[in-house]
This record gives structure tokens, sequence and C-alpha cells, in this order.
């Protein structure tokens, strides 16, 4: 038996008939789980993938060629088969200075941001924020733990 594709990445979305696949070099593609069938692939990658987050409203994914890349989604088709008119493009890619091996989705929206952006404004904004550190106390060494390293220091000369 002969393997088609060796994947090295799988990432399910929502809706559960859509998934990101990328093999172990630099293909990336969206495939229909109804049917199996690749639905539009991503061009302009040069490494090999290393990591994808899928989002509700896009996917990002890392490289060994140093980037970050943010990729457009659409959903599949309404039936299994049909012609995707929507195709895939990379909308902004970002150079790392080092080889990125992971990126995570941590699960905020856009709406749940400004849900957090309303609240803090309601607090009074980043002002209670600083007051946290304004009324923390200063730590200084005390004078026995600086006549320690010095006694220690001397009896090791």
């Amino acid at each position: 038996m002969t393997r088609l594709f060796d994947f090295s990445f799988l990432k399910c979305v929502t809706p559960p008939s859509e998934v990101f696949v990328s093999d172990q070099t630099c293909n990336l593609f969206a495939m229909d789980m109804r049917n199996g069938r690749v639905i539009y692939g991503y061009k302009g990658i040069a490494g090999a993938i290393t990591s994808l987050a899928p989002s509700p409203t896009g996917l990002v994914s890392t490289s060994l060629d140093r980037y970050a890349r943010v990729h457009s989604t659409y959903p599949p088709p309404p039936e299994a088969g049909e012609a995707q008119d929507e195709k895939g493009t990379v909308l902004e890619k970002v150079y790392m200075k080092t080889i990125p091996t992971c990126v995570v989705w941590d699960g905020t929206t856009d709406e749940d941001a400004d849900e957090d952006d309303d609240h803090r404004i309601r607090l009074g904004g980043d002002e209670d924020y600083e007051d946290v550190w304004a009324d923390m106390e200063i730590a200084e060494d005390s004078e026995n733990e600086g006549r320690a390293r010095t006694r220690a220091r001397a009896q090791r000369s």
C-alpha cells in the first residue's frame, strides 16, 4: 500500500467538515472531510510548516523559513464535491529572528477583546493597574544577609 501524503500537522476547525493539513514540506491545504478532497492550498511558503493555529477568523502558520503567516480561510462549499469559489491567501507575514516552532490561538476573538477593553474603561483605565505597583513595599537586603555573604567570602579565601 502506498501512502500519498505524510501529514505532519492536522488541525480541525469549526465546522468540523474542514481541516487544515500540512505535509513535511512547505505544502499547506484546506481539506474537506466529507469527501477527503483538497479544497484549496496556500502558495508562497518556502520552509517546512512547523505549527498551525486555526481560529474562527483565520489561520496562523509558522515555518522553518522563519516566518509566521496569517492566512485567510473560507468555509467549504455547502455540498461535498462542489467547486470552491474563494481560495486561501497569505494576508500577512512576519519575519522572526529565530525559527518559530509553535503557534497557539488563545481562544480570544475580536468580540472578547472589545469586552475586555470596555471592562477596563469601566474600572477606570490603566490607572488602577499602576496603583498596584505604587502601593507595593520596596524590598531591600537586610544587614545580616550582607554580612553573612561577606563572612562566607572571607572564609573561602
